[in-house]
């Protein structure tokens, strides 16, 4: 081998070192950064007549350990998440006659605690209160649920199964404690809406205090979101009920409203409500018609950590 040869052999070398550290030198400054994978030098000879003349980087390719990835994507993917909102809004009660119309305020108030396990499912719990100043007598409805959610790793799909007991007080020293039970469905159509279902059935309920009414109620709403701040959101829903110890007994409701919320931070947000119920009821045989027109304003806080 000439010397010309030689040295051009140790130049080539000497190149393909330099690049080798500065991979190495990348490698080492983002050990620590989510979702990189290290890099790897693939070197090979340059043969010419027989003769190694030369050493070339013949490419520069990512190490995947899938064991790490799929750890790193499960730590990632839980989270423990903890929220209340409060609200209050004015109510009416319309039975048709203006001698009996009644007005006033409600208030409500809800928390939750919930917990992603892995990457597709979530365990929560729930409580609410609301306070309704309309009726007399004053009633307060609380209400504590655990559930399962599931979330398959991919799909833009959820399913949510819940189970819990509504605790019914009245001034005068009625209540009722009733188990219910309900379960969700929501799709994403698009990246920005989204279509949700609802059924839920419960036992008994503040209108019949002491009775066994059975409460079976659907819901559909479809969320739009506009930007990064604004969500509406549209429902429509009806309720049916009966009291199986009293024959001739019904309690049907058709239920529709829409929900602004503004995003004032991620964990922040305020928003309005409206909804319409018209109720048919059948006590004895006796029918009556209620109309209840609900307007809200409400604020929502969610903290969030891994």
């Amino acid at each position: 081998m000439s010397i010309t040869l030689a040295l051009y052999n140790a130049v080539s070398s000497l190149q393909v070192n330099q690049i080798g550290l500065s991979t190495t030198s990348q490698n080492v400054s983002n050990a620590n950064t989510e979702g990189y994978s290290r890099k790897v030098l693939a070197v090979e000879n340059r043969i010419v007549d027989g003769r190694g003349i030369a050493v070339d980087v013949s490419s520069i390719f990512r190490v995947v350990d899938r064991f790490l990835v799929g750890e790193m994507r499960r730590q990632l993917s839980e989270y423990s998440s903890l929220g209340f909102d409060l609200g209050g809004g004015y109510r009416t009660i319309d039975r048709g006659d203006p001698r009996f119309l009644q007005e006033g305020g409600q208030g409500a108030f809800r928390f939750w605690a919930q917990r992603r396990v892995g990457q597709s499912s979530t365990f929560g719990t729930f409580y609410s209160a609301s306070r309704s100043l309309i009726v007399d007598p004053s009633t307060t409805i609380q209400t504590l649920s655990g559930g399962f959610g599931f979330l398959p790793e991919g799909r833009n799909v959820s399913l949510r199964l819940s189970g819990g007991a509504s605790y019914y007080l009245a001034e005068n020293g009625i209540s009722s404690i009733t188990p219910v039970a309900d379960a969700t469905f929501a799709a994403g159509l698009t990246r920005t809406t989204q279509l949700s279902a609802m059924y839920r059935r419960q036992f008994s309920q503040s209108l019949g205090f002491g009775s066994t009414l059975l409460i079976d109620y659907a819901s559909v709403s479809l969320s739009q979101e506009f930007g990064s701040k604004v969500d509406l959101t549209l429902l429509g829903g009806g309720t049916f009920g009966s009291d199986p110890l009293i024959e001739g007994s019904r309690y049907d409701a058709v239920q529709a409203g829409g929900t602004l919320t503004y995003r004032v931070v991620e964990s922040f947000r305020i928003g309005t409500s409206f909804f319409v119920l018209k109720t048919e009821q059948t006590n004895f045989g006796v029918p009556s018609e209620t109309k209840r027109n609900l307007a809200s304003v409400f604020v929502t806080y969610t903290a969030t950590w891994r």
